[in-house]
This record gives C-alpha cells, structure tokens and sequence, in this order.
C-alpha cells in the first residue's frame, strides 16, 4: 500500500532546508537530474548519518533507501567503483 508521503508532490527545491555552505543548491546545479527528495537523501547524507538513520528520518524502510541511492548514483552517472558518500562529502 502506498503511504500517503508517496503520494504527495515533491516540495520544491527552495523549501529544503540549506546547509551554511549552500550545498543543496551547488549540488543541484552539478546534478541537475536529481529530484528535491534525492538531493534530501543526499543531504542526509552528507550529515554522515546512517542508512538506518536516513531511512528512520524520512519514514521509509532501509531497502527503500537503497533502491533511491541506486537511482541517485544512476542519475549523477557513478559507476559502480564510484562512493556516493564519499563523492557528497567531499563535494
């Protein structure tokens, strides 16, 4: 059953919250095929929580989180070599 955050929209880019640095909007600009909820991920990311933190604090379940990584690494061209953590905290 879909859970009713899934079916809302996505809020807009302008309403997540902005790290001191402005790394949402840099990010956004060099990944531009990532999605407000994926650059969310990646925020979280970058605040170096876990995937069990990350997927507790936007209410879905770890194997959730791992299908969006997958799509986020997908969007922003990584292979499979490439560390996503590693690439967003050094960003």
């Amino acid at each position: 059953a879909a859970r009713l955050q899934d079916l809302e929209e996505e809020p807009p880019l302008e309403s997540l919250p902005l790290q001191p640095d402005d790394f949402l909007l840099r990010f956004a600009q060099a990944y531009p095929k990532l999605t407000a909820n994926d650059l969310r991920i990646c925020n979280l990311i970058r605040q170096n929580l876990a995937n069990k933190e990350i997927a507790e604090a936007l209410n879905i379940t770890p194997g959730s989180l791992e299908q969006s990584r997958y799509r986020i690494r997908k969007k922003m061209g990584l292979s499979s070599k490439d560390n996503l953590n590693d690439l967003i905290l050094r960003f």
